[in-house]
């Protein structure tokens, strides 16, 4: 279930990507995996190139 979710999150990053909205430095993106879990995206990478490899557990 959270591998569709991550999946989501990032066609949803590359449609910010695409828009403009979030520069390379402009944030991080992140999904919850379950209540302990969640996926953060690397810093200063571009939103609408990042694939499921660039999120990190924390």
């Amino acid at each position: 279930m959270w591998q569709e979710r991550l999946a989501q999150l990032v066609t949803t990053c590359h449609w910010i990507g695409a828009k403009g909205w979030a520069p390379a430095t402009g944030g991080n993106m992140s999904v919850r995996q379950d209540d302990t879990w969640c996926w953060l995206s690397e810093s200063g990478r571009d939103k609408g190139s990042l694939t499921t490899e660039d999120f990190s557990a924390g």
